[in-house]
C-alpha cells in the first residue's frame, strides 16, 4: 500500500501534459490538440446527459411504482375488511366488483405513467444525442 507522500513523489516525477501544447510552438498541432480536447469534452458531457436522462426516467418509474404499491395495499386492506363485514352473497359480489374495477382503473393510470416516464427519458436521450452531432 502506498502512502500519500509516496504517491506525490511519484506523480511529481511524471512529465506534465498541457492540453494545447503537445508540440509547443507549432500552431497547427496546438490547434488540433485543442480541437481534440474540445471533442472529448463534448463526448463526456453527452455521456453524462444520457446517464442523467436514464436515471431520471428510472426515478420517475420507481416513484410511480411505490405510489401504486402503497395505494394497492391500502385498497386491499379496505377490501379485506369489507369482506369480513359482508353479510350476503350480493355484498361479496359488490366488494369484488368494486375492487376489480378500481384495480383496472388504477392499472391503466399506472401504465400511462410508466409510458410517459419512458417517453420523457427517451426524448431527453434523443435530445442529448442530437446536440452531440
Amino acid at each position: 500500500m502506498t502512502t500519500n507522500a509516496e504517491t506525490r513523489t511519484r506523480t511529481k516525477s511524471l512529465p506534465e501534459t498541457q492540453v494545447a501544447a503537445v508540440f509547443p510552438g507549432n500552431a497547427d498541432w496546438e490547434s488540433a490538440t485543442q480541437q481534440m480536447f474540445q471533442k472529448w469534452k463534448e463526448q463526456v458531457d453527452t455521456s453524462f446527459k444520457i446517464i442523467d436522462a436514464m436515471v431520471q426516467g428510472a426515478m420517475e418509474m420507481r416513484t410511480s411504482q411505490l405510489t401504486a404499491a402503497t395505494e394497492a395495499h391500502a385498497r386491499d386492506l379496505g377490501a379485506e375488511k369489507s369482506v369480513l363485514e359482508a353479510k350476503t352473497p350480493s355484498d361479496l359480489l359488490l366488494i369484488q366488483f368494486t375492487w376489480m374495477t378500481g384495480n383496472l382503473e388504477r392499472s391503466m393510470a399506472y401504465w400511462n405513467q410508466m409510458f410517459r416516464a419512458a417517453a420523457d427519458a427517451n426524448a431527453k436521450l434523443l435530445e442529448s444525442l442530437s446536440q452531440h452531432e
